[in-house]
């Protein structure tokens, strides 16, 4: 890709051929290209049309990547009961979705387990000092389960327990077309003790209350865990494109960025790696630049412009934004945007200025 310092540089082939005793025979010496930035404005495909100079941004390295994968298991136990039973309902198979989501990075190549954290909730019925006993008791049991899984140390996991789940409740409760929904909502909300609010709702509304008890419960006694991981860095380009293809969120937008320069700017290898990158982190503002730069690169103006919302206010971004209004005709609208990159340090917005008011003037 074009850089600023390539403006009248020439680059040289010196052949030199060396016979005995490392003395040279023959020297020769071609130029085997260069380049004018001001010989090629002047060219006549090139007046009157702006042209951009595409400028794409590395992004930051990630000295350690960090990711982290999570789900949500429903874990049945007899009622009072701490004790796991893989054969009680459905246990076996939800236990299952705790263990392949483990072994989904343990044995993923380039990935270690950091950390797998556990966390548990007691549904609102019965009494709140009992479902806090409950809630903590059955999260260290599964906890306990799947230790004797692994061989992972001790310290690697990490329990939280939730006494009662109003929270969840009340997303019910509000969604629901319950016929005292308002009124339940208020009670939820309101000051009273937890076991107050379970004795309201249940003496005022037993209707209301029967359906939330089989329709709703057995839905907020819920454990939910996520296992933090870290991936090894990459630097071989093949290895890149390799994860690209199977597994894109293990990779840095650095590691697309790199993978990418391997490429002709604008080929089809080199729009897809930029697209990929800005698929796999959607609000992240550089992969958004880079990405409207490939859509402008092809003159796709509207997706490089959905992508221009979420490219953040960086120079470099105020200067794609130039661009795009340049190659809409805009010409008022790329000025102001050349500007504002120009006078932030911006050295290809100056450059792009002064051919945009070349182009204005004829």
């Amino acid at each position: 890709p074009y850089e600023d310092w390539m403006d009248g540089a020439q680059l040289r082939l010196r052949t030199v051929k060396y016979g005995c005793c490392g003395s040279s025979n023959t020297v020769a010496e071609q130029v085997l290209g260069s380049y004018t930035l001001e010989d090629i404005y002047k060219t006549p495909e090139f007046s009157g049309t702006f042209r951009p100079d595409y400028a794409y941004v590395r992004p930051a390295a990630e000295l350690t990547k960090s990711r982290s994968v999570s789900g949500r298991a429903f874990v049945n136990f007899p009622s009072g009961g701490t004790r796991i039973d893989p054969a009680y309902h459905n246990n076996l198979a939800e236990l299952d979705h705790i263990r392949a989501t483990i072994d989904s990075v343990k044995n993923g190549n380039d990935l270690t387990v950091k950390k797998i954290s556990i966390k548990g909730y007691a549904s609102p019925d019965g009494p709140s000092a009992n479902n806090a006993v409950l809630a903590e008791k059955r999260t260290a049991a599964i906890r306990d389960y799947v230790a004797a899984l692994y061989d992972f140390p001790k310290e690697i996991y990490s329990t939280e327990s939730v006494a009662e789940n109003w929270d969840g409740l009340r997303a019910y409760v509000a969604a629901s077309s319950l016929p005292n929904r308002s009124a339940i909502l208020s009670v939820i909300d309101g000051d009273l003790a937890p076991d107050a609010k379970e004795w309201k709702i249940k003496k005022t509304w037993p209707a209301d209350w029967a359906t939330l008890m089989t329709d709703c419960m057995p839905f907020l006694r819920r454990t939910d865990y996520k296992v933090d991981y870290e991936v090894r860095l990459y630097s071989k380009v093949d290895e890149i494109l390799r994860v690209m293809k199977t597994a894109p969120q293990n990779l840095s937008l650095e590691e697309f960025f790199v993978a990418a320069q391997n490429f002709d700017s604008g080929s089809p290898e080199w729009d897809e790696i930029f697209h990929q990158a800005v698929r796999t982190y959607p609000n992240d503002p550089v992969a958004n630049l880079n990405a409207a730069n490939a859509e402008l690169q092809k003159g796709d103006l509207d997706a490089a412009r959905a992508h221009l919302l979420n490219a953040g206010d960086s120079p470099a971004a105020d200067y794609a934004r130039g661009n795009l209004e340049a190659l809409e005709g805009n010409y008022s609208e790329a000025e102001e945007l050349f500007r504002q990159a120009a006078e932030a340090g911006f050295p290809k917005a100056e450059k792009a200025l002064e051919n945009l008011l070349r182009i204005m003037k004829q």
